[in-house]
């Protein structure tokens, strides 16, 4: 019979065995048609579907379970522990963990809610003995039987298969092999223990485990080594013990390296399986070039323009019916949805199996694509084979023709679609997607796409594309549908108001933020800065710590350089940092693009600086903003003005500052357009705050906005930040909530005259 301690590494072994048995049963019975068909016909298609579920509810309810009566039970212990006071004890605990060879030894505590010493925690464990008279013998043993658990790890083998019972709770097999592992953590202990004693020891240990088997103390629990276990552990530890017979520990690590290589075998096996399933499903995947032969359909002509605003104009979809047709349709009842899907009832099992594999295609060419649940469905796989005609024709060859096993769309991210005509035979759909690009210069073919829109978010370029795409039915009862044509959406929109056709498309205009070609960021604790669009970037030579080092920290320690506290332009980069008691408020600057840096300390007057707003209009005039003094949600702000390019810099005494008396809420950004003009936006909820100064930040007035007509939910729009520079003219975009300048919808305003007077201009959607 193998030794305690092999068996415990052979239930472990029949643990990960259980869990393969049971993922590779359950892969069959959801993905194999005959298993299939075996379950629908003895439990259901309903109850098939809801097994997925079942499991996972079981098994959530089980860890649920688990957690809670852990926190239970570690509460009440530790509500009632405190430090072991006398010396011997301690130096008991001492001598047995050096004897157990566990290292240092646990924290020794006792408590009156535990009624048997016990070994809790998994990362850092402590001991805990009950309120109870103990001589130093039984001490000692206590102390070397928990002192063995937390070297051997138990309580991380016994919460693997306390995991594996969440897992695989409706097992019955599981429990006896767990209460199995159990006995053999505490008998492969007690050997550890006795091992190498003297008969007296073991005798004296034996009548030790005898007593604790009399006074029959608590069950044990998954998550802690308990001295005192049920009567059969009990049991089978006493009988370890007084068993005094060398024995051989060959056979049993023979057996757990027969295991250990099968289960190598099994996994590395599993893993083959599995790449060449991968592969073949790769390879299944129109590898080929399906578009050789075939030219797209025409496009973007003012034919095909025409065409679709005259199908508006005659077969016009309300919104209504649009949201009905964008999704996917509902059943009224199992017949109706196995009509529909093809799961048709069967005479016999060869014709379930024969009529439950999907249909032969009959797709053809990149311009079909078949089981469109919808038009709208249909027209996003068209649109993405289009654009893959010019971009990536591998890429658009890969799309599966069956839709609904996989769409292949892993570079076409789509925003909207909405069905705009359909007359049972056409359809023209209204679509909106983009592309995510790395750099600049990737995806060369998208850009040549006519309505391209080029945009900037988190580090990438974005291209939006807004399309109108004609598609036909060719075959209505195995849905395939084919390309007509595809055209700009603001050109079908334009013919339809011309012929009097009133359109909603549902789509906001986008109001984009452009790559800029001059920007900073940190990578890896090393803030850098490009001229080029980020096709070079060069270190600025800031020590991270002083860059990120700032008084007032209630937006979270920096991880690199803070937004707005820095400027990158043809003919100035500079860079504001500080503002602690060990960092003073400093400006680090170049004007020949990193060639020369100079470095300028602004002030050391403020210690407790939250956030940095820095602009310079040209190279020689600058503006700091700092904002200093918080309390709550009130803060005073100092502004800092250089007109030598960043060499010395002078506080601006303001007459007028914003807000009240120079307090007010947050500042959520400042901007000098000009060395006289500039705006500064506080946080607000009930209205709109941008102030404008004239005068280079001595006087300050709150900017006034019209009404935004046709907008929703208008009293919801109160947070302004500071106007973009936009060719002639400013904007300045509204928006609901108070971190969300550069995402989401915004109420926009346009001035043409540095601020003075602000003209609304639409509700936009920012990106």
């Amino acid at each position: 019979m193998l030794q305690a301690g092999h068996r415990k590494i052979v239930w472990l072994f029949l643990l990960f065995w259980m869990a393969v048995l049971h993922i590779w049963l359950f892969e069959k019975l959801m993905t194999t048609s005959l298993w299939a068909l075996y379950v629908n016909l003895t439990l259901g298609w309903y109850l098939r579907r809801l097994i997925p579920f079942v499991w996972l509810a079981g098994a959530l309810c089980m860890a649920l379970w688990q957690l809670w009566s852990y926190q239970n039970f570690r509460r009440k212990a530790l509500e009632h522990m405190k430090p072991v006071e006398e010396s011997w004890m301690r130096s008991v605990c001492s001598q047995a963990a050096a004897e157990a060879g566990c290292g240092n030894m646990p924290p020794l505590y006792q408590s009156s809610a535990v009624s048997t010493p016990l070994v809790l925690g998994f990362a850092a464990p402590v001991m805990l003995v009950p309120e109870e008279t103990y001589t130093w013998t039984e001490l000692r043993m206590v102390f070397l039987h928990e002192c063995t658990h937390v070297k051997k790890k138990d309580l991380w083998y016994k919460l693997i298969f306390t995991a594996g019972t969440c897992v695989l709770w409706f097992q019955p097999l599981l429990y006896l092999l767990k209460a199995a592992a159990y006995r053999d953590v505490e008998t492969a202990c007690d050997q550890s223990v006795v091992k190498g004693k003297s008969e007296a020891d073991r005798k004296a240990y034996a009548d030790f485990l005898l007593e604790s088997l009399r006074k029959g103390k608590n069950r044990e629990l998954p998550y802690s080594a308990y001295f005192y276990n049920s009567k059969a552990v009990m049991k089978a530890r006493l009988a370890v013990v007084e068993d005094t017979r060398e024995r051989s520990g060959i056979p049993g690590t023979v057996v757990c390296i027969v295991l250990a290589a099968l289960t190598v075998l099994m996994a590395a096996d599993r893993m083959n399986a599995a790449r060449e399933e991968l592969w073949e499903q790769y390879a299944s995947s129109q590898p080929q070039n399906i578009y050789e032969g075939y030219t797209p359909p025409e496009s973007f002509t003012e034919e095909e323009t025409q065409k679709m605003a005259d199908l508006i104009g005659q077969y016009g979809v309300s919104a209504e019916e649009a949201a009905r047709n964008t999704g996917a349709q509902g059943y009224d009842s199992l017949e109706e949805d196995s009509r529909n899907t093809g799961a048709q009832g069967y005479d016999s099992l060869e014709e379930d199996a024969r009529e439950s594999m999907p249909p032969e295609l009959t797709a053809e060419g990149p311009w079909q694509v078949q089981n469109g649940e919808t038009p709208a469905q249909a027209a996003e796989a068209l649109a993405y084979r289009f654009a893959m005609y010019y971009e990536d024709q591998e890429a658009g060859s890969r799309l599966h023709s069956d839709l609904l096993v996989d769409s292949g769309f892993y570079l076409m991210d789509r925003l909207g679609s909405r069905v705009l005509a359909e007359n049972g035979e056409e359809a023209v759909c209204a679509l909106r997607f983009r592309f995510l690009a790395e750099n600049k210069s990737a995806l060369s073919g998208l850009r040549q796409l006519p309505g391209m829109q080029s945009g900037y978010d988190d580090g990438y370029e974005q291209l939006y594309f807004d399309w109108a795409v004609r598609i036909r039915n060719i075959n209505e009862i195995e849905k395939v549908w084919e390309l007509e044509g595809a055209a700009l959406l603001d050109d079908v929109l334009s013919a339809c108001e011309e012929a009097g056709t009133a359109v909603e498309t549902g789509f906001m205009e986008l109001d984009l933020w452009e790559l800029p070609q001059y920007r900073a960021r940190t990578v890896n604790q090393v803030t850098e800065v490009t001229w080029n669009y980020g096709e070079d970037w060069q270190e600025v030579p800031i020590a991270f710590e002083d860059l990120t080092a700032r008084g007032d920290q209630m937006d979270g320690a920096l991880t690199g350089v803070q937004e707005k506290s820095y400027v990158v332009s043809e003919d100035m980069a500079a860079f504001a940092y500080g503002g602690s008691s060990e960092v003073p408020v400093t400006v680090a600057w170049t004007k020949d693009q990193g060639k020369n840096w100079t470095t300028s300390v602004v002030t050391h007057d403020y210690t407790s600086v939250r956030r940095l707003f820095l602009s310079f209009p040209d190279a020689e005039h600058g503006f700091l903003v700092l904002t200093d003094g918080r309390t709550m949600w009130q803060e005073g702000d100092v502004l800092f003005r250089t007109e030598d390019g960043g060499f010395t810099w002078t506080e601006v005494e303001r007459e007028t500052p914003p807000g009240y008396g120079g307090s007010h809420s947050l500042t959520m950004g400042a901007e000098f357009i000009t060395p006289e003009v500039g705006f500064t936006a506080i946080r607000s909820s009930q209205e709109p705050l941008l102030y404008r100064t004239e005068d280079g930040g001595v006087n300050w007035e709150q900017c006034s906005f019209p009404p935004a007509s046709g907008a929703e939910y208008v009293e919801s729009y109160t947070m302004a930040y500071p106007p973009e520079q936009k060719e002639d003219r400013l904007c300045v975009y509204l928006s609901m909530e108070e971190y969300s300048e550069l995402g989401g919808t915004k109420l926009r305003y346009e001035s043409q005259d540095l601020g003075k007077t602000w003209v609304y201009t639409g509700e936009v959607m920012r990106k």
